[in-house]
């Protein structure tokens, strides 16, 4: 099973509209559970970055087709896998952080002087639980 972990936010007041390359994809031959390589549309980010993905991408899914994209684990231990995820998911979190606050920073001073900020990053030596994480509305996330 493939799962898509997706993060999305608002544009800030006078932030352009960014480019459509999320949505685009570009093909890639990935192998099947024989070793034949089959051709797979994959989006260009995870063709340059497979690091981002949590597994070894490969031709042997069956959601819709055979020898379908899918995501294999690389491992049978699920502490392994959940490690692994929770460390995405907070490099993401720590990454939206870091770029709030330094967006913040170049904007305007609200009213009163005060800054907010829509994500915390989590104490040092502390991680974000993605299984309980809730997106608070356009204020940010709560943990």
């Amino acid at each position: 099973m493939v799962t898509d972990i997706i993060y999305l936010r608002n544009r800030y007041p006078d932030e352009k509209a960014g480019d459509d390359s999320w949505v685009k994809t570009e093909t890639v031959n990935l192998p099947n559970e024989f070793g034949e390589l089959r051709v797979q549309n994959v989006n260009p980010y995870f063709i340059k970055n497979p690091d981002k993905v949590i597994g070894r991408q490969t031709s042997t899914g069956s959601m819709y087709r055979p020898d379908d994209y899918n995501v294999e684990r690389t491992t049978s231990d699920m502490a392994v896998v959940n490690r692994d995820i929770a460390k995405a998911v907070n490099e993401v979190a720590e990454k939206a952080g870091k770029d709030t606050i330094q967006k913040r920073r170049l904007m305007a001073t609200p009213a009163g002087g005060q800054h907010t900020t829509i994500f915390t990053p989590p104490p040092s030596g502390q991680t974000v639980d993605p299984c309980n994480a809730s997106p608070a509305g356009r204020n940010g996330i709560h943990r």
